[in-house]
């Protein structure tokens, strides 16, 4: 019977990706929203499977739709609009947009939003475990390439991977190596979520509405993020899932909330210096 009902312990997780920000269809209402959702749910950590930033020039034409163009007024456009709730601490990794400005210019924007904002906590690139407990991991994973037709393609590929590198991780015993038990997909912006033997797979979805690349693909992001209740079995693995709240939110035009920026002419006000007559 403890085989069929096994025990364990509850927690709760915030799931988002590809936030975009710089970009003028970034959807900051949105973001907002689900944040305060899931602090008012309990949760205490939400994870963000890459594209903290919009890049720059990642494919043709796109600069035509950003709001914040180099390395530093996008992370200064991230730490203006990440949502700030006490409490809540934010895990970001790099995507592939993020990547650009590093390609480009050697700046890791994401490791820089972390290192200005006490909330936020720097994972890595591309592919980061976190860890849940000792010894068992969230993966969160950012692909590249095109979107595919099937929505479970990417996730599939990323778990049959884990998979290969769990079986060739050949110097831990059984007990030692690291379990996987969610991979959490980001890139291409649709929702999904099912179970890879043990493990569960979920595409969040992302907080930018559908741009003119997309649009040329008839590709139709789902914008939104979950929040999720995972009872952990005694032996490391999810045995229970409960989605408290997976958001689907309707686009919003100009929802991005541009940050100022000074330029070289911008000046302070300045007071006289002199006075004229005796006057002051």
């Amino acid at each position: 019977m403890d085989y069929v009902w096994p025990g364990g312990e509850k927690f709760r997780l915030g799931l988002c990706s590809d936030l975009h920000f710089g970009s003028t269809k970034h959807q900051n209402g949105a973001l907002r929203h689900f944040a305060q959702t899931a602090a008012d749910l309990g949760v205490k950590h939400i994870l963000v499977s890459g594209d903290v930033t919009a890049g720059y020039k990642v494919y043709e034409g796109q600069e035509l739709e950003l709001y914040a163009y180099g390395a530093d007024e996008q992370v200064d456009a991230a730490c203006e609009g990440l949502p700030e709730i006490r409490g809540v601490e934010w895990l970001p990794e790099g995507g592939s947009h993020d990547a650009k400005h590093y390609n480009r210019g050697g700046t890791n924007v994401v490791r820089r939003i972390c290192d200005l904002r006490d909330d936020c906590t720097y994972v890595g690139f591309t592919q980061s475990d976190v860890p849940l407990a000792p010894g068992v991991f969230a993966r969160m994973w950012h692909p590249r390439g095109g979107v595919p037709y099937a929505v479970s393609y990417r996730a599939q590929k990323g778990a049959e991977a884990t998979i290969r590198e769990w079986l060739h991780d050949e110097q831990w015993s059984e007990e030692e190596r690291a379990r996987i038990v969610l991979l959490q997909w980001g890139h291409v912006h649709v929702k999904g979520l099912f179970w890879y033997g043990s493990m569960m797979l979920l595409g969040p979805g992302c907080f930018e509405a559908q741009t003119d690349y997309e649009a040329e693909r008839a590709l139709y992001p789902d914008i939104g993020a979950a929040v999720l209740e995972v009872t952990m079995a005694d032996n490391g693995f999810i045995s229970d899932l409960n989605v408290l709240s997976w958001k689907r939110y309707k686009p919003v035009v100009d929802d991005y909330r541009p940050v100022r920026h000074a330029d070289l002419l911008d000046c302070e006000e300045v007071e006289p210096l002199f006075c004229l007559g005796g006057k002051a």
